[in-house]
């Protein structure tokens, strides 16, 4: 499966930066709910809307996208390819 990813170039750099530390260290359910459960769920409809057939575009806040458990990284892990646009 691939989607494409709106990852603009500068916000690439972003997933190597330690923000979900920060955010998971001194606000860990903050965190949690708003950011990883999130994306979490959006993995989840992203599988089903390809499995529809249809053309996946997602757009997210740069928050999704740092981190061990941002969007780039758990689509990876579903077995989905994203490529910036």
């Amino acid at each position: 499966m691939s989607i494409i990813s709106p990852l603009p170039t500068p916000t690439r750099s972003l997933r190597q930066q330690p923000l979900d530390n920060v955010y998971r260290a001194d606000y860990p359910a903050f965190y949690e709910h708003l950011v990883v459960g999130r994306n979490r769920a959006w993995v989840g409809r992203i599988q089903e809307m390809m499995r529809e057939g249809a053309a996946a575009f997602v757009v997210v806040g740069t928050g999704h996208l740092v981190g061990s458990e941002g969007l780039p990284v758990l689509l990876e892990r579903a077995g989905i390819a994203a490529r910036p646009v």
